[in-house]
């Protein structure tokens, strides 16, 4: 009696036992029965996975149910049903209608007010497409850009080459000597680079005021310098040359006389107008 009495007791415990189907032993040789969660079966029969206890809040960002996938906790979730927009940490911030512009700024009630004066606003203008000006002969261009600013109006008052000014300077667009400048050239403040070239800034392959031929004349000799803006507008100095016998006639070496005086020391001028020992 005792004996078939345990027997009964072990039968009625296994029959109190939930059958999973997702515990097929993985060599087929039989079924364990036990109490396990039910998952997804596999399509082909050989294994069934119970996904759920296998997946946690580290695999997919949130709880998991009972069918394996995200439970969306009631917090998560935005008026609309969808995810909530502070958990995106997304601000979406007031919305201003209509919209407010780059001199205007937008107000938690969802009104533009005017931005204080001096706002930087508009499209950005281009500072190296004007001239800065000149240093040492050479013609500079601004550099960086600038936008506009704001005026007390909540308007916005665009950039232009006026605004560059202050701007540092920039590249070298031409050059030259100083003493082969031109009196009358285009490398001003804000005038556009386009129109500055080598031939308008600057005097080539001539003599100017200051680039010129010069002669000086000292107590024993007299020597004549020439000077000249070579085709790149450059003030090349050639040897000084003496005079000889001659004084100086001007910025040149004299080449006749009139007298003793056109004449150096210890030379007279004679019958042919020759300077002569």
């Amino acid at each position: 009696m005792v004996r078939s009495g345990i027997i009964g007791g072990l039968a009625a415990a296994l029959m109190a036992c939930t059958f999973s189907p997702s515990a097929v032993n993985r060599d087929g040789g039989g079924l364990e029965l036990g109490v396990v969660d039910l998952g997804p079966v596999d399509f082909d029969g050989s294994a069934m996975d119970a996904l759920g206890p296998d997946l946690g809040p580290d695999d997919l960002g949130g709880d998991v149910g009972l069918d394996g996938g995200v439970d969306a906790q009631p917090e998560d979730l935005g008026p609309d049903g969808g995810p909530d927009a502070g958990d995106l940490g997304v601000d979406a911030g007031p919305v201003c209608n209509p919209t407010c512009n780059d001199c205007q700024v937008c107000q938690p009630d969802g009104t533009c007010t005017r931005a204080p004066g001096g706002t930087i606003c508009g499209a950005e203008f281009d500072c190296s497409t004007r001239v800065w000006g000149l240093d040492q002969g050479a013609c500079h261009l601004y550099q960086g850009t600038v936008r506009g600013r704001c005026d007390s109006g909540a308007r916005c008052r665009p950039a232009n080459a006026d605004s560059c000014l202050g701007r540092p300077q920039g590249v070298v667009i031409a050059s030259c000597s100083v003493e082969c400048l031109q009196a009358d050239h285009p490398c001003e403040a804000g005038a556009r680079a386009s129109d500055v070239e080598l031939s308008n800034l600057c005097e080539l392959d001539r003599t100017t005021n200051t680039c010129s031929t010069t002669c000086t004349d000292a107590p024993f000799v007299s020597n004549e310098t020439p000077r000249r803006c070579d085709p790149q507008g450059i003030c090349v100095v050639a040897p000084e040359q003496s005079c000889g016998a001659y004084r100086c006639a001007g910025d040149r070496c004299g080449d006749d006389c009139d007298d003793a005086q056109d004449c150096l020391p210890n030379y007279s001028c004679d019958g042919d107008d020759e300077c002569v020992p």
